[in-house]
């Protein structure tokens, strides 16, 4: 009990140091959550608006702040509409505890809606995607070396499995530019992540960016992370006095055409400001991939300052400066709970990409190489530590989900499923894949359908006003006669299914309890 008081106190203090820091006298706050509803004032956690799409087209104030719910995920873009003014900018920034909002430039591929094409190919059908490039993800990771096929309506894909059958999460870059400051001035940018960006923008030519700054002046964009982009990760262009701030970029496209960096500083004839092209990098860190590159193409010369620029594509990570000291340890609200309970007072940026809801191997491996090559030693031994940390949970998760195969497969399902999506190529995600690729494990899964129906139906019976309680009375039996033709339908039906003797087992007590024979035999 202590352990738990223990720990509710420690979400606490994470909630409050992860909520949004509004000065008194501000404007209005709005708060968005994947649970709220667009028709709400959206002024309160309790009454919040529910899209991005809600945020684009209310016409904010200088003052005011739009706040996202930590833990949700859209799949839309935000685009300011307002300009805020010097002294009173429009904020965007996240609230509650947990792991940064998120906003996916991409869209769910079903599994179900795959054709097999021959060999490992697969087709969809998919009209009116964007042109130029289209990228496809597995897993959160590029599918392949390159761009997938696309002759409209079909999207061809090589998969190393069957997407059909393999329960893996299949996306598709359809939206770039998913944060984008559409050319308005005086705006905040913080705690956000954009995912998955690689699609066409709405003007054509360019692959997607993530976030997009461009005809702005006094724009800061701290702690955000852009992953999985497809042009550029984070863009300056023909803007100034733009600050990024202990930013992270990672994962570029491949065969991108016409190449791509994690940053940009860009101005042309089109420049906001006609005198200068500005932009400063404060601890922003980099992942594989061109680090940044400046052009100039007859407008202001760019300028862009870079204070402890620290680029993370060399054999050796060395996370000593304060890109990765500005985290204060595991996340409360950490996808699964990963980090919940982790104290790392250096490895806070380490925390907060294992916060992120996505694939845990790159992040592991990076800190296997610290726990191998930095010289600090309170730095390896704190990676060591979450690596065992990280390895422990995973176990804990698979017999977790081993156990709820026999209580709740349903449940067991999504635990195996997360467990996949985070730890694919890690023998803890195999492990997870195999069991979800298990013939028991899927008749018990369409099996527990079939119990559900049973269960629902058996508490109809007991719920009707002035019944007696007891199933085997005629009649309460005849009055329920439909409830229990739905029973004996769905007892049916899972005698055919194959399933383990636990289920049989529960079939058969409800069965008893409702007065039905015959009963289900066991296998």
């Amino acid at each position: 009990m202590q352990k738990s008081v223990c720990v509710s106190v420690l979400i606490t203090a994470w909630a409050a140091l992860m909520a949004p820091t509004l000065a008194a006298g501000a404007g209005t706050v709005y708060y968005v959550s994947p649970k709220g509803n667009d028709a709400n004032d959206g002024t309160s956690p309790s009454n919040p608006w529910k899209t991005l799409d809600k945020v684009d087209k209310t016409a904010l104030q200088p003052g005011d702040t739009v706040v996202f719910q930590r833990g949700g995920a859209w799949r839309e873009s935000l685009f300011a509409n307002s300009s805020g003014k010097p002294d009173a900018p429009i904020t965007y920034d996240a609230y509650g505890s947990g792991a940064k909002p998120i906003f996916y430039g991409s869209d769910v591929l079903a599994n179900a809606s795959f054709v097999g094409a021959g060999g490992n190919n697969y087709t969809y059908n998919i009209p009116n995607l964007p042109a130029g490039q289209i990228f496809v993800l597995l897993d959160n990771q590029f599918l392949g070396d390159g761009p997938a096929q696309y002759n409209s309506p079909t999207l061809t894909i090589a998969s190393p499995t069957n997407p059909q059958t393999d329960g893996r999460l299949y996306t598709v870059c359809v939206r770039g530019n998913v944060i984008f400051s559409h050319f308005q001035s005086h705006l905040v940018f913080r705690n956000l992540v954009v995912d998955e960006t690689a699609g066409e923008i709405a003007s054509g030519g360019v692959q997607g960016y993530g976030v997009r700054i461009e005809g702005s002046i006094d724009v800061v964009v701290e702690d955000c992370d852009a992953l999985h982009c497809g042009r550029h990760n984070f863009a300056s262009i023909n803007s100034d006095q733009i600050t990024f701030r202990g930013c992270h970029a990672e994962f570029v496209a491949p065969q991108m055409a016409g190449g791509n960096t994690l940053y940009v500083t860009y101005c042309d004839v089109n420049a906001a400001s006609k005198t200068s092209c500005t932009a400063v990098y404060e601890a922003c860190t980099a992942g594989k991939g061109a680090f940044y590159t400046e052009h100039n193409a007859g407008g202001p010369v760019p300028h862009s300052t870079f204070t402890d620029k620290r680029s993370d594509s060399g054999p050796k990570r060395t996370y000593s400066g304060a890109a990765f000291d500005a985290g204060s340890g595991g996340g409360a609200g950490s996808p699964g709970g990963i980090t919940a309970g982790v104290a790392a007072s250096h490895l806070g940026g380490v925390l907060r990409r294992l916060d992120q809801g996505g694939p845990v191997k790159p992040v592991l491996d990076d800190l296997k190489r610290l726990a191998e090559n930095d010289k600090d030693a309170d730095r390896a031994q704190e990676a060591k530590a979450i690596i065992d940390h990280v390895n422990e949970w995973a176990k804990s998760e698979l017999e977790r989900a081993k156990t709820l195969e026999t209580q709740a497969p349903a449940d067991a399902k999504k635990a195996y499923q997360n467990l996949l999506l985070r730890f694919g190529g890690l023998e803890q995600g195999k492990s997870a894949q195999e069991r979800l690729q298990d013939k028991q494990f899927q008749a018990d899964l369409k099996s527990w359908a079939f119990v559900d129906r049973m269960q629902a139906a058996e508490k109809r019976l007991r719920d009707v006003p002035g019944a007696e309680r007891t199933a085997k009375d005629a009649k309460f039996a005849q009055a329920n006669s439909g409830n229990l033709a739905q029973i004996k339908t769905a007892a049916q039906a899972l005698a055919k299914q194959g399933a383990s003797g636990w289920i049989i087992a529960q079939a058969n007590a409800i069965l008893d309890r409702c007065g039905i024979e015959p009963k289900l035999t066991a296998p």
